[in-house]
């Protein structure tokens, strides 16, 4: 697993981006992503065309052994074109791309 973009202070809020590069990986991240935890990916618009940019707070977090991978379910905070704040989506999360997650508590 690759970490970067590392802003942690003990105790308090922070921000990494994370990209998972194993199977195994998924495990761990499973363990530490928790509800009310923010992740921010890009993702293809509607058509495929363009890359838009989601950011959503944590509401659930299922892990899937077998084919490993992490599915993370919340409520987008932000707004852009296509997607506006409040309304619910998924994000897989796949070896190889980058997830910037951040931590409010």
């Amino acid at each position: 697993m690759k970490l970067s973009g590392e802003k942690l202070v003990p105790n308090q809020p922070g921000t990494i981006t994370i990209i998972p590069e194993k199977t195994d990986d998924f495990w761990l991240l499973f363990n530490l992503i928790a509800n009310d935890d923010v992740i921010r990916r890009k993702r293809r618009a509607a058509l495929g065309f363009k890359l838009v940019q989601l950011e959503i707070k944590i509401t659930n977090v299922d892990y899937a052994k077998d084919c490993s991978t992490i599915r993370v379910r919340g409520k987008t905070i932000t707004s852009n074109e296509y997607v506006n704040p409040g309304t619910f989506h998924t994000l897989e999360l796949e070896t190889d791309k980058e997830a910037l997650g951040r931590r409010n508590d």
